[in-house]
């Protein structure tokens, strides 16, 4: 940071895998709870640096209490990684308020698009390009707020410009949940795929039911998500198609 001189900092570097948490809990800790007091603490050591965007999840939220979860919604993480998270995201809103560090912590709902490499939607979509089972943990009937991540890159670069950000958490997502089952048949029907969808034991620390609340950052950006989750899955699954071939 010294050498480079930013003038923002986007700090998204994790270990984001759910299922990794579950075997590897204390190594998950140190990289997304210390690995984040790194960051905090060299951007203190730069007189240039402006803003810091830090990474954090909705994960953090747990179980939904509600219709929506909106930032208010109290954190009780499910999992080692979502723990982690919310531990990092407290660290940042307290080096805010303790040495004034310009810190804004955003809170992305589940992101998909070209590029991604882990999570539900880019498995699926290797699995039905290969015409092999899509599986679903459980019954699937459980449901997520899935964002493209065209919306997602809108949102940091709000978070990274924007003064009113500093010293906030905000939720960024579709405001829509859609169940794994919909997504897997989706995505088979997009890609035209012949896989079969196999239900497989439920997941631990699953959760039942995620939906944003994404009116802060409507009322402080103007921010609001464009991409439908249709037209998401055909950009992602066309993108997926063109690296295959390559």
């Amino acid at each position: 940071i010294r050498e480079n001189k930013p003038e923002v900092i986007f700090h998204l570097a994790a270990k984001a895998y759910v299922n990794y948490s579950f075997d590897h809990p204390i190594e998950v800790m140190q990289t997304n709870l210390l690995g984040t007091l790194n960051v905090l603490h060299a951007a203190m050591e730069s007189e240039e640096v402006q803003q810091v965007v830090c990474t954090s999840s909705c994960e953090v939220y747990g179980g939904m209490l509600g219709e929506s979860i909106d930032e208010s919604h109290p954190l009780n993480p499910a999992s080692p990684y979502a723990a982690s998270k919310a531990a990092a995201d407290r660290y940042c809103h307290a080096y805010w308020k303790t040495y004034g560090l310009p810190v804004s912590v955003i809170r992305p709902f589940n992101t998909f698009g070209p590029r991604a490499v882990h999570d539900v939607i880019p498995r699926f979509i290797s699995f039905a390009l290969e015409n092999k089972p899509i599986t679903v943990y459980g019954t699937g009937k459980q449901s997520r707020d899935f964002t493209y991540v065209g919306d997602i890159v809108e949102a940091f670069l709000l978070m990274g410009s924007r003064k009113e950000a500093v010293g906030k958490a905000v939720n960024f997502g579709s405001g829509k949940d859609y169940t794994i089952n919909f997504i897997a048949e989706k995505v088979r029907e997009i890609s035209e795929s012949m896989s079969e969808i196999v239900h497989v034991e439920k997941r631990m620390a699953e959760l039942e039911r995620v939906i944003c609340n994404y009116s802060l950052a409507k009322e402080l950006f103007g921010w609001q998500p464009v991409v439908p989750i249709e037209e998401g899955l055909r950009r992602t699954i066309a993108w997926a198609r063109q690296v295959k071939v390559k």
